[in-house]
This record gives structure tokens, sequence and C-alpha cells, in this order.
């Protein structure tokens, strides 16, 4: 466990970030963005949490004391405008619901950060390591980072089903 991770810093943001949920959680869950068009079935459905996410953060007035952040691996800091302090902090792996998506977390992994260097006490508190990806790359780092996620599954599964035979 890092140090920072018991610290009073890492307290206060720990409470804030509760705080913001517990006042905002009813809110994402009644929240109904609507659908921009090209966005159907599946893809709707994949994008209408983050869609979500972003109408309720619309609402928070925009401070120089609050930083305004976003997991989207593929999105910039240009969506979170007019916020003077934003930022973006995207773990390079999956997160799924639950305490399963905590531990993975707090593993040690990954994360492309970009703005408001807030989101590098984050990746500390987390135990994790963060590297940086322009707005101008991030499209490209998602889509790497997706490829390689799902042919690493489907090359796993086909050394499996060789290896089956054998």
């Amino acid at each position: 466990m890092h140090a920072f991770v018991e610290s009073a810093e890492a307290a206060s943001l720990a409470r804030r970030c509760l705080r913001w949920v517990a006042d905002n959680g009813e809110e994402m869950l009644t929240a109904s963005p609507e659908r921009p068009d090209g966005l159907h079935d599946r893809a709707w459905q994949n994008w209408r949490g983050l869609f979500a996410i972003a109408e309720v953060a619309g609402a928070v007035v925009p401070s120089v004391s609050t930083v305004v952040a976003h997991l989207a691996g593929s999105l910039g800091l240009d969506v979170l405008e007019p916020h003077p302090r934003r930022a973006a902090l995207h773990p390079l792996v999956a997160i799924p619901a639950g305490p399963t998506g905590g531990r993975r977390l707090t593993s040690g992994i990954w994360f492309a950060v970009a703005g408001d260097r807030l989101v590098e006490t984050v990746v500390a508190a987390l135990g994790g390591t963060s590297f940086t990806v322009a707005d101008a790359d991030r499209a490209s780092y998602h889509a790497a980072a997706a490829i390689a996620s799902n042919h690493l599954v489907a090359l796993l599964g086909q050394a499996e089903r060789v290896a089956g035979r054998a």
C-alpha cells in the first residue's frame, strides 16, 4: 500500500468523491440523455452511461476550485467545457462493477491521464502508474488498447483450442 493512500489528502479526496456520488447518484440513475444521431441498439447501450454522466456533470457549476474529470479513454478534455479545471483519467484495464472492479483499480494498473494534475494524485492514491495521452491521440490510444485487449483474448482462445487437439 502506498503512503499516500493513508494520507489526509487521500482521505479528503475520497470524502469529496463519495459526497459527489451521494449528491448525484439518484440523478445519475434517472438521467435520460438524448440519443445522438447514429447511435442505435448496442452502440447506444454502450454509450448511454457516459452520456448520463455528461448530462449530470454538465449541471455542475464551473469553479476554479473544482476539478471535473471523465474516465473515457477515447474522449478529450473538450467534452468537459466550460469547466476551467478539466481532467481525464482512463484505467488501462476492464473495470467490472462491484468488488472485482475495486480490486482491479488498486492493483497497480496503468492510467492514461490528461489535464489537471489532480489526476496524478488520484493515480498515486490508487497505487497506479500514469502516462499522459494528448487529446489529439486519445481516440487512437483507446482503439489500440481495445484491439490489444480483444486480440489477446481471441489469441488465447485459439491457442487453447489448438492445444486441446494435441
